[in-house]
């Protein structure tokens, strides 16, 4: 499996990996955990919950062993866990737990972390909650500041994901502005022709869209 990669066989790699736990000798287990970790979210990609199921159980077992694994492993369970609830509150506490679980923020562990608020804030935002979710998407977005990650993929639905907030609340100007200074970084890392900086660029429209609607809307009255 190449990690993030899109593939057309994915039902077939879905039955691979399901072989690979129930069949496979474990005799490396920190590389078994981190092969656990990457499927999970690739499956998330095709709400393969069968198999997602299949993960959190096979991780419950393995990090019943205190020797086995460390906080990260604990705490993208979790996480995990909170991605299939289907209950709001339980799922906005075993993100609270997974946070926890990190008693100190590390270059290791920043990118993790910075996830893990994003996903806080998107449960706040998603029901009801938006002083708590601004809380929560500053801080995954300062994080990722902070140890210069906002390079990475993951700043790509973080940062648009705060931008839509933002709009949410009145507060457009300061959404695009978020994205803009995204859209400098991807270009300066990476390039202004790829998949990455489009995205950016679609989400900036939506939100010059939406706020030429509002606008629009206004001085009809």
């Amino acid at each position: 499996m190449i990690h993030g990669m899109e593939v057309d066989y994915y039902k077939k790699l879905f039955q691979t990996i399901g072989n690979i736990i129930e069949l496979i000798e474990k005799d490396d287990i920190p590389k078994y955990l981190l092969f656990l970790e990457n499927a999970f979210p690739y499956m998330d990609n095709y709400n393969y919950h069968k198999g997602m199921n299949g993960i959190i159980q096979e991780l419950k077992c393995l990090l019943k062993t205190k020797s086995i694994g460390n906080d990260s492993d604990r705490a993208l369970l979790l996480d995990f866990q909170a991605t299939l609830e289907t209950k709001p509150e339980k799922a906005i506490k075993l993100e609270k737990d997974a946070l926890a679980q990190i008693e100190t923020i590390t270059v290791d562990n920043a990118r993790l972390v910075s996830n893990l608020h994003a996903n806080l804030g998107g449960l706040y935002r998603m029901n009801g909650h938006p002083d708590l979710a601004r809380e929560h998407m500053e801080k995954s977005i300062s994080l990722l500041d902070q140890f210069n990650l906002l390079h990475i993929n993951d700043s790509i639905p973080q940062i648009a994901n705060y931008a839509m907030f933002l709009t949410e609340q009145q507060k457009p100007e300061r959404g695009i502005s978020e994205l803009q200074k995204l859209s400098g970084i991807i270009k300066e890392y990476h390039s202004d022709h790829c998949l990455d900086y489009a995205k950016v660029q679609e989400t900036l429209g939506t939100i010059y869209l939406m706020t030429a609607k509002s606008s629009a809307s206004q001085n009809t009255f």
